[in-house]
């Protein structure tokens, strides 16, 4: 449920069996900065806003069939999370979702993702790559803000929109192409 072990500092999860939860409210985890491991979500239908923000979690496996969506600010600022994998059946990354994950230098976009919203992966500094999936149309505001590790970015040539600060702060992009089909490009998208 909400909140169910939020703020739980002192407490060690070892190797916590998650596999046959479907549900992880808002606010489940967050704050658990001793959750130690990996999280593999093999049933899961639905996770919560904040469910896993500022945890110590290192490995974030999403198997199941059942979810769409990763919600808003799920996995933010998990400075020990490494790497992810999603389920293909994903096809919303929220606002915030892996905000702050520093030592994030891997992840794989499932392609049936049509959308990532503002700030999803801002700020994790470790990643030096990504490719997005050909659905995507627009890269929102800030998604890649600060990622200062990325070295090269490319763009679907399905893309019509770059928001606000996309890119900005990204300091050593080296190498981005941009598609003919881009009508869009906001203030600051490359600042910096």
């Amino acid at each position: 449920g909400n909140s169910a072990f939020e703020g739980c500092k002192n407490m060690y999860i070892y190797e916590n069996d998650l596999s046959t939860v479907e549900e992880i409210g808002n606010k489940a985890f967050m704050n658990c900065e001793n959750y130690i491991g990996e999280v593999i979500l093999e049933n899961v239908k639905s996770i919560g806003n904040y469910c896993f923000q500022n945890s110590g979690i290192t490995k974030l496996t999403i198997s199941s069939e059942n979810i769409k969506t990763i919600s808003n600010y799920a996995f933010s600022k998990c400075k020990k999370l490494k790497n992810v994998k999603l389920s293909p059946t994903i096809t919303s990354i929220l606002k915030n979702a892996f905000y702050g994950c520093e030592s994030l230098v891997d992840i794989e976009i499932p392609k049936s993702v049509v959308f990532i919203g503002d700030q999803a992966f801002m700020g994790c500094c470790s990643l030096s790559e990504i490719k997005l999936p050909s659905n995507l149309t627009e890269i929102n505001n800030g998604v890649f803000c600060m990622c200062t590790n990325l070295i090269s970015f490319e763009i679907s040539p399905n893309v019509t929109d770059i928001g606000r600060g996309a890119f900005c702060l990204c300091s050593n992009l080296k190498n981005i192409d941009i598609p003919s089909n881009v009508q869009c490009i906001l203030c600051e998208a490359f600042y910096g």
